[in-house]
């Protein structure tokens, strides 16, 4: 076939109708590329024969070497539907080839928002394996439209030497696997939905015509009605009777049935696949049936009686017989692949052959020594796959328009009716109904953004630019007044600088934002001022940053430690209501010759070079269009081809494209308008991005250091998964996802972003602390709890609660430790983002932030009365407001501290205050007076007590981790009368400082214990290699949890728990012990309590009889829990208590006298 042009592909951009955007997802090694390659050659770029061998897609050299896809890569091909035919039709179909390792999930997510539609392939053999469950979760939530495709049917008969009717059978075993996971997806999310529907009355403003439907189900199904529930909203029933019938609908079109023709058999290696519908219709006329009851019987437990020429249940009589899949689809495929390649018979294949009226071979084919060659001529010929997969992808996968219109309510955010503008209005129906007219507004969304060389670009595309110019970005001039243009103008200064953020404690800090931001021409990094840094706690850099704090007081509590790596903002932030802050973007020499490029879908208006647009970050509000937002202008536009670019001068509605001139802009992700009324879409990340893999990064050459900070900005804008920062100590850090993916990050920063020679420390694992349950008395109540689930008997007896003096002796705290209830830390967890949201929002308010306090304060009840009283006590979370450790304020007499979800960020409004009377001590002594009248409350400290624990929780007593799972009750508090007051002043440091002390003493009085990573660990081995792998499990620590056979098959399917600390390295190891025979995913899944004490000692006489005493250690088991704890200390420089001399003794000279 000839090669198709671009021309011929950019005049087909303006037809929304005949434009499918589709992405193909699966797990790793189950024939994405190949897949995509066979596809690509009906275009004329790659021959036929070379598919699966060429790779086109892989066009990184660390893919080729590991034979993965690391970097989802798109391309634009030309469909002609029907061809020679007066229903001849030329669709555009835009392809997203996405990885299949699960290192590489954020890669997956960009995949499937920028396309309606997904490719969901499954091995015949293997079946649905981890990355399957995560892809189709992807999918699902993003309200894509899946096609599966059962992928290598090749391997049954070849590898397997399964029949015809044991190959059905199998298959049939899989397609109940992918359908359960379906299954499970629309339950979770029905349960959701009744759940908003008691707690939501408003509804969403969004046009009449947003419809949703099932994923599944064709484009111009039905839809329900839309509610109003989370961010990104969720379709709500509204009445029980319809909800009941919608329901019913929606579950039966989520499912993969052949007979819908949303299944398709293939064998992308051999070059053919089929569905049903195909073999119905060739068999409807050689047996005189109708096409629509073979469509119904060809997949099921249906057999087909030749004598009476009837299809029957295979029931009674009939039970033995074969189904009518294996007898008229299968059976005729096997008999060529044996015919051909497994047992050559010449004379039977020619009678096969003259069977197949229809399939003209080559003689020479069939000739070539090499059998598979011959057996791939044949199969291409009688099923070709090309046609198979694009026809079903036209049919089944729907245009933009019916695609936006069924994903709009999921993917763009809640707006209430009072909020909600005409304009608003008018720029959701534009997307809705993927206007492509000339006065529609532009908003496209950059899934991500990638860095390419200038020679790749088409010619006239890449201009040079001046070295001594500044990188810049327009204001938003039509927010900023001319009087405070002129202002800023005048004020700008001469020397540019690159400023860093500071931010609290631990990773998932929000970044309070400077209040200038100027363009730079070098890469000086100044730190702004924190006040008394906390040692050895880096700060994750965010792909948002809010707007900088109002407030004085509460700052003591946001401001943090170390200073984090400033990257171009995916947000761009303002310091001012009128004023917008340029993003930072720093100038290499790399640059010079090469280009970022970002991959966009345009979901209305048309796009043309030139035009000046908005980028919207994650967190912009349409109804205060003042924060989070910058203006530019778009240089570049193109055809996306894989490697090559193709130039374009406009882009219309519904396509996929890359976009040239936003490298300084956008980080990650962004929203694009032309218009400021539209929200913005949410930003891609999910719990399979989650970075757990950390190591610290140093330029070979220390004068070379600022060409690598440049390099970690940019590879944080690149790279969807990894996240950079900088530690206060001015060490560098780099997190991404697993092993794999960090040698991909650390080849592009050699290789393509800093282009230095870098050195990588090992392997940094994060722990945590925690504190084993106890039995808590509380002094308010005489209810004595468990704190957890276990039985009382084998939780530890907590001595009481811990009193802790200010340094001035003139204020006690009582505060006591508990450890919270796994549902509680498992819903903060889960929950953090969400958090956070409210959390800037303010003042609990609205139908999101009431039904989000309802749930929580609920997990609280369903543990006991204890646990239901500390539900009206939550003063804050920690670290970060956020995190999965809480405070409780059970002071009787403090009436005026502010509840967790009414302490906005950066801001030191508080509740009304009531005159409170508190103790006074004349000594510092534990003998308290009566109590006497005072002029100031103890809300007036109470951001100050939030600071102590927050400070508290950063950093735990074993080794400086983060705490987890830990309550603090604060059950009383004593001031003096003659105490000196100020918030600001001094009394509130000695109430911050004594806070930290004893929630660390209160931590201390109970039994600490370390958290470990847990990674889900997934291989799939020969039975003859089991032995191997369970002994490289056993030496790393690992827990097998799940051991399963596939039917038909020796292969097993090992699941275990693997600690992180001990994965590294784990994937060489596995594959050298097995010979290459196992490939093992490993995905982040939990933290893990080591139940072993670091500090054990032998004390009872049981634990000196088995270990011995104290003094001889060599009884004792490996501790690992110590282990972990002296290292991490160790690498923070933190003391160690570890005999430096075994012996002392004289040295001795050991030469000979002469």
């Amino acid at each position: 076939m000839p090669v198709v042009s671009g021309a011929t592909l950019r005049s087909l951009q303006a037809s929304t109708d005949n434009i499918r955007n589709f992405s193909i997802v699966a797990h790793v090694d189950h024939g994405k590329t190949t897949l995509s390659d066979t596809l690509i050659s009906t275009n004329g770029i790659i021959s036929p024969k070379l598919a699966g061998k060429v790779k086109l897609l892989d066009f990184r050299p660390d893919e080729q070497e590991h034979r993965i896809t690391m970097k989802a890569s798109a391309i634009s091909l030309l469909h002609v539907s029907k061809p020679g035919t007066p229903n001849e039709q030329r669709f555009l179909m835009n392809l997203v080839d996405s990885p299949g390792h699960v290192d590489f999930s954020g890669e997956v997510s960009a995949a499937v928002r920028l396309t309606d539609g997904a490719l969901v392939l499954v091995d015949a053999v293997e079946g649905v394996l981890i990355q399957t469950h995560a892809v189709l979760r992807q999918a699902w939530s993003e309200k894509l439209t899946p096609v599966l495709v059962i992928n290598k049917m090749d391997r049954l008969v070849t590898d397997l030497h399964l029949s015809p009717q044991e190959a059905f059978v199998h298959l049939q075993k899989i397609l109940e696997q992918v359908n359960a996971v379906m299954g499970t997806l629309h339950h979770e999310e029905t349960i959701r939905d009744l759940d908003h529907a008691h707690t939501k009355p408003e509804t969403e403003v969004l046009p009449p015509s947003t419809a949703t439907s099932s994923p599944t189900s064709a484009p111009t199904s039905t839809s329900t009605s839309t509610s109003t529930s989370t961010s990104i909203s969720t379709p709500a029933p509204t009445s029980t009777s319809a909800s009941l019938d919608t329901q019913e609908a929606e579950e039966a079109n989520s499912y993969f049935m052949p007979e819908k023709g949303n299944v398709i058999f293939a064998s992308a290696v051999d070059g053919w696949a089929f569905r049903l519908e195909q073999f119905a219709n060739l068999y409807s006329t050689k047996l005189g049936m109708r096409k629509e009851v073979l469509m119904q019987t060809l997949w099921g437990n249906f057999t087909f009686d030749p004598k009476v020429k009837r299809v029957f249940k295979r029931l009674g009589p009939y039970f033995s017989a074969p189904t009518m899949f294996s007898l008229f689809i299968l059976k005729p495929i096997w008999e060529v692949y044996t015919a051909s390649f497994i047992n050559p018979d010449s004379d039977k294949l020619a009678k096969i052959l003259a069977t197949l009226k229809h399939v003209n071979i080559n003689e020479k084919e069939l000739a070539k020594p090499d059998k598979r060659e011959g057996l791939q001529a044949i199969m291409r010929a009688w099923w070709p796959i090309a046609p198979t997969i694009l026809d079903t992808i036209v049919e089944k996968i729907p245009c933009p328009q019916e695609g936006q219109k069924r994903r709009l309510p999921f993917l763009l955010k809640t707006l209430s009716t009072s909020r909600t503008s005409s304009a608003i209005q008018n720029a959701l129906s534009a997307i809705t109904e993927c206007s492509k007219a000339e006065e529609a507004p532009v908003i496209a969304y950059i899934a991500k953004v990638f860095k390419i060389h200038k020679d790749y670009l088409p010619g006239g595309c890449f201009k040079q630019k001046d070295p001594h110019a500044r990188p810049r970005v327009q204001l938003l001039q039509a927010l900023t007044p001319p009087t405070q243009q002129a202002t800023a103008t005048s004020q700008t200064p001469t020397a540019s600088i690159d400023v860093m953020q500071s931010a609290t404690g631990v990773p998932n800090q929000e970044i309070t934002s400077p209040q200038t931001v100027f363009p730079i021409e070098t890469s000086t990094v100044v730190p702004m001022h924190t006040p008394e840094p906390v040692p050895q706690q880096p700060v994750e850099i965010p792909t948002e940053q809010p707007s900088p704090p109002t407030g004085t007081a509460s700052q003591s509590t946001e401001a943090a430690q170390p200073c984090e790596l400033l990257s171009p903002p995916s947000e761009p932030v303002t310091s001012s209501p009128t004023e917008l802050a340029i993003p930072v973007h720093v100038s290499t020499d790399s640059e010079e010759n090469e280009v970022f490029i970002a991959v966009a879908r345009l979901f209305s208006g048309n796009l043309r070079k030139g035009k000046k647009v908005f980028i919207l970050g994650p967190r912009y509000d349409p109804t205060d269009p003042s924060k989070y937002v910058v203006s530019t202008t778009v240089e570049n536009l193109f055809l996306l081809m894989g490697q090559s670019l193709e130039a374009l001068d406009v882009a219309y509605a519904g396509n996929i494209f890359g976009i040239g001139g936003l490298g300084g802009v956008v980080t990650k992700t962004a929203t694009i308008s032309s218009v400021l009324d539209v929200p913005s879409f949410p930003p891609l990340w999910s719990s399979m991005m989650k970075p757990i893999v950390r190591v610290a990064l140093e330029p070979r050459n220390p004068s070379e250091r600022g060409k690598l900070v440049a390099a970690l900005k940019q590879l944080n804008q690149a790279d969807p998964a990894c996240q950079t920062l900088i530690h206060h100590t001015g060490e560098l850090n780099l997190l991404t996802s697993g092993e794999l993916h960090l040698e991909r990050c650390m080849r592009d920063l050699r290789d393509t972003f800093a282009r230095i020679d870098i050195i990588r420390s090992d392997p940094i694992v994060p722990f945590q602390e925690t504190i084993l349950p106890t039995t808590v008395s509380d002094e308010a109540s005489t209810t004595t709890a468990t704190t957890d689930d276990t039985d009382a008997e084998s939780s530890t007896e907590n001595t009481g609660v811990v009193e802790t003096w200010t340094a001035n002796k003139q204020g006690l705290l009582k505060i006591q430790a508990i450890r919270l209830p796994e549902k509680i830390t498992k819903f903060i967890n889960d929950n953090t983002s969400q958090i956070k949201a409210l959390r800037k929002q303010g003042k609990l308010a609205g139908d999101e932030a009431l039904a989000f306090y309802e749930e929580f304060i609920s997990l609280f009840r369903e543990e006991g009365p204890f646990w239901e009283r500390l539900s009206h006590c939550i003063w804050s979370l920690g670290p970060h407001f956020s995190g999965p450790n809480v405070l409780f304020n059970c002071v009787p007499d403090f009436t005026d501290w502010i509840p967790f979800m009414q302490r906005k960020k950066g801001s030191t409004d508080v509740l009304p205050t009531a005159s409170v009377e508190h103790t006074t001590t004349s000594s510092a002594s534990s003998d308290v007076t009566p109590s006497i009248k005072s002029n100031f409350t103890l809300g007036d400290l109470d951001s100050s007590f939030v600071a102590g624990f927050q400070m508290a929780v950063s950093f735990g007593p074993l080794c400086g981790e983060p705490l987890c799972s830990v309550g603090f009750i604060v059950t009383s508090v004593e001031l003096t009368s003659s105490t000196e007051f100020d918030h600001l002043g001094p009394m509130s440091g000695q109430i911050v400082a004594a806070m930290k002390e004893g929630c660390i003493n209160a931590l201390q009085d109970c039994q600490i214990r370390l958290m470990e990573p847990l990674f889900l660990c997934e291989i799939r081995i020969p039975m003859d290699s089991l032995g191997k792998v369970y002994g490289v499990l056993h030496r790393r620590r690992a827990r097998v949890f799940s051991e399963e056979v596939s039917d038909s098959t020796s292969i097993f399917t090992i699941r275990a728990w693997l600690p992180v600390a001990e994965s590294f390295g784990f994937s060489d190891e596995i594959r050298t012990k097995t010979s290459g025979a196992a490939v093992p995913q490993l995905v982040f899944d939990h933290y893990e309590t080591i139940e072993q004490d670091p500090f054990f000692v032998p004390t009872t006489e049981e634990e000196v009889i088995e270990y011995g005493h104290a003094s001889d250690q060599s009884g004792l088991p490996p501790n690992i829990a110590r282990k972990y704890v002296d290292s991490v200390r160790k690498r923070k420089g933190m003391p160690l208590m570890q005999k430096i001399v075994e012996s002392g003794e004289k040295q001795r000279t050991m030469s000979r006298k002469k």
